[in-house]
């Protein structure tokens, strides 16, 4: 019967590379999206049905047939989806529903797709400033249509649904926002850029990810005390019962000149003797010219243990080499923090490479 088997298939239209009911079993285990999804477990006709809907809905055809070459194109139309797959598979999600994810997983996405290469001809080519909608020319995905796909892919990573997990637990929770905002903060797995985008103000929304709506509706504004909130914790000595600390006046203008990046244009040093002004019962404080800051090494050893904290928490680092440190670091004010916390001359950049 095998021999009769194997001599049939080798006159078929499609040779040796068919695959049916009896070599189903056989072909599973050499695809890592079929054993996640079915696994060998299943009766061979059950096992050929799957396998046969999955190819027909990956390959976009009415009707399919069962060959190795289908089967591993199919395979690859679904292959961003394995990492959720092994989830499903450790969870002993059954076999049906496994399959049943894959198909209803790439019809939403190709859908997402259709829809942001519909309304391309209004994209604006970058980041949507729209309201809660998420604007109205990128496909209502949040972003431009070109990133689309990139996106798609980031919103079925592992990491970043464990993330956004967390974060939706603690808004839930009612947890204080700070611990959300350094959460987001922190955070520099796949997908981080959305999470900042939204906590920063450029994205209000991204379909099929409301925790973008909550970010921008209930931790944004949260922003300027949570800053304000660093400030005093790290200027000042710790909060205890015997001398309980201040709460202090929020810091909007530091808030936005780190969301939008605009540090070289923002007093830092002001802003920390304003904190240290009122919550140490100061009437006020002698402002520091935007021209002197980072010129007087008393100030700065009195202002380093907080800036420097936190602008790295923020994901900047001043002893580091690395792109996004020497843009931050580019202009002479900020360069001279950066010699200062390297144990270099205290001289403007500017003015120490014209003496040296």
């Amino acid at each position: 019967m095998n021999l009769l088997r194997t001599l049939n298939r080798s006159i078929s239209p499609s040779g040796g590379a068919s695959v049916g009911v009896y070599d189903m079993l056989t072909v599973i285990p050499h695809y890592k999206l079929l054993s996640l999804a079915l696994g060998t477990d299943l009766a061979a006709p059950v096992a050929v049905g799957l396998v046969l809907e999955l190819v027909r809905v990956a390959l976009k055809q009415s009707k399919a047939e069962l060959t190795l070459l289908t089967i591993a194109s199919a395979c690859e139309v679904f292959e961003y989806l394995i990492p959720r797959l092994e989830v499903l598979h450790a969870e002993h999600v059954p076999p049906g529903d496994r399959a049943a994810f894959l198909l209803r997983e790439v019809s939403a996405r190709r859908a997402h797709e259709a829809l942001a290469r519909g309304s391309s001809g209004n994209s604006d080519g970058g980041l949507s400033h729209g309201g809660l909608a998420g604007g109205g020319g990128n496909g209502g995905m949040g972003y431009a249509s070109m990133h689309v796909q990139r996106l798609l892919d980031l919103l079925s990573d592992p990491k970043f649904i464990a993330i956004c997990a967390e974060i939706t637990t603690n808004l839930d929770a009612l947890v204080a926002p700070g611990s959300s905002i350094e959460l987001i903060l922190a955070y520099r797995g796949p997908g981080a850029a959305i999470l900042h985008h939204a906590l920063r103000g450029y994205v209000n929304a991204v379909r099929d990810l409301p925790l973008v709506a909550r970010i921008a509706t209930e931790l944004r504004l949260h922003g300027p005390q949570w800053i304000a909130d660093t400030l005093a914790e790290l200027l000042l000595p710790p909060d205890t019962d015997a001398m309980p600390r201040a709460i202090p006046a929020p810091q909007p203008e530091l808030w936005d000149a780190m969301a939008k990046g605009t540090y070289a244009d923002h007093n830092f040093e002001d802003a920390c003797y304003s904190v240290i002004a009122e919550l140490g019962g100061h009437d006020g404080y002698v402002r520091i010219p935007a021209t002197q800051q980072f010129t007087s090494v008393d100030r700065l050893r009195r202002t380093e243990r907080a800036l420097v904290p936190l602008f790295a928490r923020w994901g900047i680092d001043a002893a580091d080499s690395g792109a996004d440190s020497s843009r931050f670091f580019a202009s002479p004010r900020l360069g001279s923090l950066r010699c200062w916390r390297c144990g270099t001359l205290l001289l403007p950049c500017r003015t120490r490479d014209r003496s040296g």
